[in-house]
C-alpha cells in the first residue's frame, strides 16, 4: 500500500513554481522539487493558462507548456468520473477550472496545493500556500 501524499497543483501554483514567484515558500517548493512526491497538474491548466495568454494577462513561451512532463510533472486528464463530481459540487466556487481541479483531487486523492483559500471548503486536502 503506498501512503505516499500525492499533489495536484493548481494552476497559478504551476506559474509561480516554472517562473520562480516568490509567493511559493521554500517548504513549498521542497515539496514540488521532491521527486519522491508525486506531483500532477491538470490538463485544464495548459487550458486556463492559454486562455489568460490569449487574453493578455500573461506571456509565456510555448515552451511552458510542453516543459511540464519534462520536469517531472504527470498529467491528470479529464475522465467521466471527474465530470460527474463536478455535477454534485456544492456551489462554494464558480470558476469552472478550479471546479474541475477540486472534482480531480477528489477523484485521485490527491492533496491540492493552492493559494485559494476558497477551495479548502471542497471535501478534499488542501496545502494553502501563504496560509
Amino acid at each position: 500500500m503506498n501512503l505516499a501524499v500525492k499533489y495536484l497543483l493548481d494552476s497559478h501554483i504551476v506559474y509561480w513554481f516554472r517562473i520562480g514567484d516568490e509567493r511559493l515558500s521554500a517548504d513549498i517548493q521542497q515539496i514540488i522539487q521532491d521527486t519522491g512526491n508525486p506531483i500532477y497538474y491538470s490538463v485544464v491548466t495548459p487550458w486556463e493558462l492559454s486562455i489568460k495568454v490569449a487574453k493578455g494577462k500573461l506571456a509565456l513561451s510555448d515552451e511552458f507548456f510542453t516543459s511540464l512532463p519534462n520536469i517531472g510533472f504527470d498529467c491528470v486528464p479529464i475522465n467521466e468520473v471527474h465530470v460527474e463530481i463536478v455535477r454534485n459540487l456544492p456551489k462554494y466556487h464558480n470558476d469552472p477550472f478550479d471546479r474541475m481541479l477540486i472534482a480531480q483531487a477528489k477523484a485521485e486523492q490527491l492533496t491540492l496545493i493552492t493559494a485559494d483559500k476558497e477551495l479548502a471548503a471542497y471535501p478534499i486536502k488542501t496545502l494553502l500556500v501563504g496560509a
